[in-house]
């Protein structure tokens, strides 16, 4: 397990919180933690799309004393957070290294080291981190901007959303072309399936069954529709394993 491959005299302590679909909704903030993508767009301080520049390379402190692998990327956008177009360099902080290839376009969620005491020796140098891991590369071709969209629509969403805000994003993800916004899109859709709201819900039910009928979705992500629309929200989360297929 990785938590960002930095080798000092003292280490850092982390705390790793894996958790089901819907326990994820419940869980305190923590640095970290995999996240869904709502959460990653929500919660991070920084929202860019990046091209990465460089390979995985190591830094090391002139005394020899700390060592920290790194990633180099040009920021192309910055959808939200106090950050400006241009060169950067940044670290993981996570469950297994993301795995980024130079020329790779990402999506990317930062923080600012200098606002966590662990990273306190490593801003100067590094003042932006990530806490996305391997699995969590959000990297996409520069024709496709479904993740992009995805991320703003719930960006906008942030300390406001109702059930309609929230479902409306979620079928969108479902429609899109990307596996990977449709498994994420069961995060949600599996604690949202046991709301009142849900039940009664009839034109998005409606949606959900044209998918469940089409071969738009991955068929694990079509058996979690199946069980939600009969009903059986908790027994969705059995039909994913994290991956599509």
């Amino acid at each position: 397990m990785s938590r960002s491959k930095r080798v000092s005299h003292r280490g850092i302590a982390a705390l790793v919180v894996v958790g089901s679909l819907v326990a994820s909704y419940a869980t305190a903030h923590v640095v970290f933690q995999r996240r869904s993508l709502r959460q990653w767009s929500q919660q991070a301080r920084i929202l860019a799309v990046v091209e990465v520049t460089a390979p995985l390379r190591v830094w090391s402190a002139p005394d020899g004393s700390d060592h920290q692998e790194y990633f180099s990327a040009r920021v192309l956008e910055v959808i939200d957070g106090d950050i400006e177009p241009g060169d950067i360099d940044f670290f993981a902080h996570a469950e297994g290294e993301p795995r980024y290839r130079v020329g790779d376009r990402a999506l990317l969620f930062l923080d600012r080291s200098a606002e966590h005491s662990e990273f306190a020796k490593l801003s100067a140098r590094f003042p932006l981190f990530t806490t996305q891991g391997a699995g969590q590369e959000w990297t996409f071709g520069s024709a496709d901007r479904s993740i992009v969209d995805a991320a703003i629509a719930w960006r906008a969403l942030r300390g406001k959303e109702g059930y309609r805000d929230r479902v409306a994003v979620v079928l969108r993800q479902l429609e899109s072309s990307d596996s990977r916004l449709q498994v994420e899109a069961m995060t949600d859709l599996v604690f949202l399936g046991r709301l009142p709201d849900f039940r009664a819900d009839l034109q998005s039910k409606a949606r959900i069954k044209a998918l469940v009928a089409s071969d738009r979705v991955v068929p694990s992500v079509r058996r979690g529709l199946e069980y939600v629309l009969s009903g059986r929200a908790s027994t969705a989360e059995s039909a994913l394993d994290g991956s599509p297929k």
